[in-house]
């Protein structure tokens, strides 16, 4: 039986190469990589609870949405927050949301232009599905 993680609460989700997240997850100072959906990690890579994170990212990404909204700025590409310690970076594609979590010293250029490729992959591919409904 499949769960609402599974298929998105009825939907097939469109789960990204596991390639691309091993090729984010291979960059200098990255410790994991975690798609989820509704705050439910659906493929991660690293070491590191995803359970947790998923769950604390999903927060995240739904406060930055609001304020986002309320500002009137667009919606989210991506939310970076850095620490002394660490870095987090969660980038909404299609139905799921990537989060990356990297040491301090982590350069954030690459790492971000892998997520964006997949976000536009995964967009790209919702979109199509769609259209074809």
């Amino acid at each position: 039986m499949k769960s609402p993680r599974d298929e998105g609460a009825g939907r097939d989700l469109r789960l990204p190469d596991e390639a691309q997240l091993l090729k984010i997850r291979n960059q200098p100072g990255v410790i994991a990589v975690s798609a989820f959906f509704e705050g439910f990690p659906v493929q991660s890579v690293g070491d590191e609870d995803f359970e947790h994170v998923a769950a604390l990212a999903e927060d995240f990404l739904r406060a930055g949405s609001k304020v986002s909204c309320e500002l009137g700025i667009g919606s989210v590409d991506q939310l970076i927050l850095e620490t002394a310690q660490n870095k987090c970076i969660i980038a909404p594609c299609g139905d799921l949301s990537l989060c990356v979590l990297a040491r301090s010293d982590a350069q954030l250029g690459l790492i971000r232009v892998l997520l964006q490729g997949i976000q536009k992959e995964l967009n790209d591919s919702g979109r199509r599905d769609h259209s074809a409904s």
